[in-house]
């Protein structure tokens, strides 16, 4: 059975994350390739691809050794929220 994890952020994090993080999409998209080959990938392939909404989307597939999703879930699904200390 297929597990999907979704989540929302409000637009300040949104910002706070991608474009302070990564500024160009190229840039985005090479981050995601190297991703794949910190985990040991010998092989990445890059699928440009459309869901069953009609959304393009990128997919990144390799053959690296990555987390569970139950990591996933507990390490990378947590919502934060920024405050600003003026």
């Amino acid at each position: 059975m297929e597990k999907i994890l979704k989540f929302s952020i409000d637009s300040a994090l949104l910002k706070e994350l991608g474009e302070k993080l990564v500024e160009a999409v190229h840039l985005a998209l090479s981050e995601l390739v190297k991703n794949s080959y910190d985990t040991d990938a010998t092989e990445v392939e890059i699928v440009f691809d459309t869901n069953d909404e009609g959304n393009e989307i990128i997919k990144i597939i390799d053959n690296g050794v990555g987390m569970n999703f139950d990591a996933v879930q507990n390490y990378w699904m947590k919502k934060c929220i920024l405050k600003l200390i003026l």
